[in-house]
């Protein structure tokens, strides 16, 4: 039996694919995780590029939750840009949580690390100010629920900034069709239009949205959006 090429787009009711999709991405990012930051290392540096230009005017916060933070890279340069804030890195993978120990032990007991998938953080209603996502939504396998969650722990006008694949950009549409024609673990990409459409679906509002690349090819979309005030 053939697995099928398609390049669908995420939407609700995922049902068993969220179990089956997570015990996938465990297993893929623990046969990952101890190369992950050397065969990344390029793509992760521009990808932390990108994210803390997207916060260069963002004031202080308390706290700051790394959804999805693989082995902390982005986490420590998070905790570094935002000297006097508390620090979350959730994670599905065990096995990349404790690479991430490697990058974040010289800041704790600021930096906390959580083993929990993007879709029931480990953090209180309204509590975190600042949330990051970073080229991980496409792996999420209910992403909706993950941006419905995400707007669930920040606090009023506290503000989402997700980087991710973009099927926007046409080497994307090829590579996302060819990893899951021959790959377990499937991912599933949004559009800038239907990004935006499920933000404002789980109550953000967005205030940003672009598109960015990384060479060679990477085609990403950066979005910034902000739970109301009120």
């Amino acid at each position: 039996m053939t697995r099928s090429m398609t390049m669908q787009e995420p939407h609700d009711g995922a049902g068993s694919h969220g179990t089956d999709q997570h015990e996938r991405v465990r297993a893929r990012y623990s046969d990952f995780a101890r190369h992950y930051d050397r065969s990344f290392r390029r793509y992760t540096t521009c990808s932390t590029h990108i994210i803390l230009s997207a916060l260069r005017a963002v004031p202080e916060p308390r706290r700051v939750l790394d959804a999805c933070c693989g082995t902390g890279v982005v986490t420590a340069a998070l905790a570094q840009r935002f000297e006097k804030a508390e620090v979350i890195g959730v994670d599905l993978s065990p096995d990349m949580l404790q690479r991430a120990r490697g990058h974040l032990d010289s800041l704790a007991p600021r930096v906390r690390l959580a083993e929990a998938p993007a879709e029931r953080l480990p953090a209180a209603t309204g509590s975190i100010d600042l949330l990051v996502c970073a080229n991980a939504l496409h792996l999420v396998p209910e992403p909706q629920e993950a941006l419905r969650e995400f707007a669930r722990v920040l606090a009023p006008g506290g503000l989402a900034v997700i980087l991710d694949w973009t099927l926007d950009a046409p080497a994307m549409r090829v590579l996302v069709t060819w990893l899951n024609a021959t790959q377990r673990t499937q991912r599933r990409v949004y559009r800038m239009r239907s990004l935006e459409a499920a933000l404002s679906g789980a109550h953000l509002r967005v205030e940003a949205l672009s598109r960015v690349r990384i060479p060679p090819a990477w085609g990403l979309m950066l979005a910034r959006a902000r739970k109301p005030s009120t």
